[in-house]
């Protein structure tokens, strides 16, 4: 049996569980590699969510400068206590929204304590699908909404 196998012939049951295995395993990495992302699957996002989102398209922001930003941005309508936002941060991070940034500002105007966030690809994705999600709302109450209706009896 140390003949070589010549074309038209298959290799052995091993060979063949070796290549299955190894092709398996390499679509497995590749996955894990590059995790498939389903924003729908996101949506919609809680409001804290997408202030956060919003904020950081603007760019980089450490975790007092989001709480100062949404509560301007919300007119003081949404307050966050520190413990809340880290969260709400870290929910985001394990979702891959946002990461932590190694871009930080001059030294003189930083404090290295400060740990600063940014959006993510796919935070870009699934903010702006909310934004179009909202906005297709926020039409359809426009046309079909209570002030559309005519009273009834009237």
């Amino acid at each position: 049996g140390g003949a070589a196998a010549g074309p038209g012939t298959f290799p052995s049951p091993q060979v063949t569980t070796a290549i299955a295995i190894s092709i398996i395993m390499g679509v497995a990495w590749t996955m894990a590699a590059k995790p498939v992302r389903n924003v729908e699957g996101h949506l919609p996002l809680k409001p804290v969510h997408f202030l956060v989102l919003v904020v950081l398209l603007e760019g980089d922001c450490h975790g007092y400068g989001l709480v100062k930003e949404i509560e301007e941005r919300t007119e003081g309508g949404m307050q966050l206590e520190p413990g809340n936002l880290y969260r709400f941060i870290r929910k985001l991070m394990d979702v891959g929204m946002i990461a932590e940034s190694s871009r930080r500002p001059a030294r003189d105007a930083d404090d290295e304590r400060r740990r600063y966030y940014r959006i993510t690809p796919f935070g870009r994705e699934v903010v702006t699908a909310e934004a179009a999600r909202m906005k297709a709302l926020v039409r359809f109450v426009e046309r079909h909404g209570p002030s559309r209706r005519k009273e009834v009896g009237a």
